[in-house]
């Protein structure tokens, strides 16, 4: 459980560093389309944590405290399952196929976070998936 509770922390802090890159971004007009990879991520950390942090929800019906919360969790898993792992396709093949020098200026700052918390997010969903 800490080992999960450790992984949740850093995406949730990897979300809010991405998304608040983003927005500073957004604010200089470099908000280019490999930004918008963030945002599914980010509506991923807030369902998740609305089900199972917040209200201690369970992926399991018989765990689950309410019945409503785990109705909530069945009904976005599936779209979120398939939006991350998309996302991380393509946020993958994104840092991959375009060649060029690996150097730290904002641009690869971007990529790097965004293909982090587009794996981690994928991960979160697919380990969570609903049981009966």
């Amino acid at each position: 459980m800490l080992f999960n509770c450790s992984i949740y922390i850093l995406w949730s802090i990897l979300v809010v560093v991405l998304c608040g890159y983003n927005l500073v971004n957004y604010k200089k007009k470099i908000f280019t389309w490999f930004s918008f990879l963030g945002f599914v991520p980010l509506l991923t950390v807030i369902v998740f944590s609305y089900v199972f942090i917040f209200n201690k929800g369970s992926n399991v019906a018989q765990l689950s405290g309410s019945h409503q919360l785990w109705s909530i969790w069945l009904n976005w898993w599936l779209p979120l399952l398939f939006f991350n792992l998309v996302n991380s396709l393509v946020a993958i093949s994104i840092l991959f196929v375009k060649k060029e020098r690996i150097n730290l200026n904002n641009e690869s700052i971007l990529k790097l976070l965004t293909v982090l918390t587009a794996i981690v997010s994928f991960y979160h969903v697919f380990v969570n998936m609903p049981d009966a």
